[in-house]
């Protein structure tokens, strides 16, 4: 009789381990309010981590490695607009760093993105980048047809050739 209690409770204490684990593996990706959030706005839950973790971590650090910087790069790419804008936003933090090419040519491909908030953010990134392309980037985005993007590029077209 003793040995069957114990073999129970040893079974229902594995089970219940087991069970914890793979809800404390899953919940990052797939229960956390960033992933409902993700869900939420249409996007992938693991890309829309990505990107935010490397958002956080630039901002935190002004430094990301290479691999980092490629996969800011892919992110860019993703079909997501939530993504599209935390992978650009995390490029304008690599400004003074041996990163900043990279970042900046990543943000200047995404000034012809689809979405408005992507091209203002790739806006923004090139101008605290101090790239050369954020001059074009403003000439290019002062013809926009949202009214957002105009006027802030006008702004800083003003600003950048008003001796900064």
């Amino acid at each position: 009789m003793r040995s069957a209690w114990i073999r129970w409770v040893t079974g229902a204490g594995i089970g219940i381990c087991v069970v914890m684990g793979a809800y404390l593996i899953a919940y990052p990706r797939y229960y956390s309010p960033k992933a409902v959030l993700a869900r939420h706005l249409g996007a992938d839950p693991a890309a829309y981590l990505d990107a935010t973790a490397l958002v956080e971590k630039a901002g935190k650090t002004k430094h990301l490695t290479d691999g980092e910087v490629e996969s800011l790069g892919a992110l860019a790419d993703d079909r997501s607009r939530a993504v599209r804008v935390n992978a650009v936003g995390a490029l304008m933090y690599l400004g003074g760093t041996g990163q900043a090419r990279a970042a900046a040519r990543i943000a200047a491909r995404k000034v012809k993105d689809p979405e408005r908030e992507v091209r203002f953010v790739a806006l923004k990134t090139l101008y605290r980048l101090n790239a050369p392309e954020a001059a074009d980037a403003a000439r290019k985005l002062s013809n926009d047809p949202d009214e957002t993007v105009r006027s802030r590029a006008l702004e800083f077209a003003g600003r950048h050739s008003g001796g900064k």
